[in-house]
C-alpha cells in the first residue's frame, strides 16, 4: 500500500490553492474568507434545500401509503451542494473545490436516476435500473476526471445537465396539456437561463463589473440557481404525480417557503396525496 503523500493532502486544504478563481477579488472584506460574496451567496442555496426538505418530509402516495423519499434525497444534496461551495469560496482550496464540484456531479447523477422520465429514456436505456446503472458510471468515470482536470470540471457539469433537461421537456410535451405543468417548466427555465447567464458573464465581463465595483455575478448566479432547483424539482415532481394521477396533479399546488420571507421564499409543489 503506497505512502500518504501529506505534504500534496496538506496542499490541498490550503487557501488559494485551487486554480479555478472567479471575479470577485480575494480577501477584500475579510483577511479569513477568500471571496467573501461568494460565500455568503450559498446561504440562499441552503435555505432554499431546508425549504424542500421540510416541505416534502411525509410525501406518500395514495395508492401504497409508502413514503417517497426522492424529494427529500435530491433536497439534502443540494444541500451539502451549498455547503461544499461555501467552503470552496471561502478558501478557494482544491479540497473545497471538489467538495462543490462533486456534490454538483453527485446530486445531477442522483436526480436523473430517480426522475427521469420514463416516456423519454435515451433509445439504448431499458429501464429505471438501466439508467441508474449508467449514472453511476459517469459519475465515477466524472469524479476521476475531477481530479486530472480541476479546470474545467465546471464546463463538463454544465454539458451533463442538457440530456436530463431535454428529457423533461420530451415527456412534458407528451403529456396532457397542465397549467400548473407548464408554469413550472417556464419558470424553472427562466431561472437557469438567467442562472447561467450570470455565472458565464462573471468571466467574460469581469473587468467592466470589477470598474463598476460590482463582481459579483457568481454571487448572483448561487441564489438564482436555489430558485431554479426548486422550479426543477417540482417539475418532476409533477410529471411523476400525472403519471401516477392526472386528476391529482390538477390538485396540487404552488406555494413558498419560509413564510417569513414572503414574495422571496423559495417555491414547493403542496401535494395532497
Amino acid at each position: 500500500m503506497a505512502p500518504v503523500d501529506l505534504e500534496a493532502l496538506g496542499k490541498a486544504f490550503r487557501y488559494d490553492s485551487s486554480e479555478v478563481d472567479w471575479c470577485e477579488p480575494n480577501h477584500q472584506i475579510s483577511p479569513y474568507i477568500s471571496e467573501f460574496f461568494n460565500t455568503l451567496s450559498n446561504v440562499p442555496l441552503c435555505v432554499a434545500a431546508v425549504s424542500q426538505l421540510v416541505a416534502y418530509r411525509d410525501l406518500r402516495w395514495q395508492s401504497t401509503r409508502q413514503l417517497d423519499p426522492r424529494p427529500s434525497v435530491c433536497a439534502a444534496l443540494f444541500l451539502l451542494v451549498g455547503l461544499g461551495s461555501a467552503l470552496f469560496h471561502a478558501t478557494l482550496s482544491i479540497a473545497g473545490q471538489m467538495a462543490d464540484e462533486l456534490f454538483i456531479l453527485y446530486l445531477m447523477s442522483v436526480s436523473a436516476s430517480l426522475f427521469w422520465p420514463l416516456d423519454a429514456l435515451p433509445p439504448a436505456v431499458k429501464s429505471r435500473r438501466q439508467l441508474t446503472i449508467v449514472m453511476a458510471v459517469i459519475a465515477v468515470v466524472c469524479t476521476l476526471i475531477c481530479n486530472h482536470l480541476p479546470t474545467v470540471n465546471h464546463y463538463g457539469l454544465a454539458l451533463l445537465a442538457v440530456p436530463e433537461y431535454s428529457a423533461t421537456v420530451i415527456s412534458h410535451n407528451k403529456r396532457p396539456p397542465s397549467k400548473l405543468s407548464s408554469h413550472l417548466l417556464k419558470m424553472s427555465t427562466h431561472y437557469w437561463l438567467l442562472a447561467f447567464a450570470f455565472w458565464a458573464g462573471d468571466k467574460a465581463f469581469c473587468g467592466w463589473t470589477l470598474k463598476l465595483g460590482l463582481p459579483i455575478g457568481h454571487a448572483i448566479w448561487h441564489v438564482l440557481s436555489g430558485y431554479a432547483f426548486c422550479y426543477s424539482l417540482m417539475h418532476n415532481l409533477h410529471l411523476e404525480i400525472q403519471s401516477e394521477d392526472e386528476q391529482l396533479s390538477q390538485a396540487c399546488k404552488l406555494k413558498k417557503s419560509p413564510k417569513q420571507l414572503g414574495i422571496f421564499g423559495f417555491p414547493y409543489l403542496e401535494v395532497n396525496v
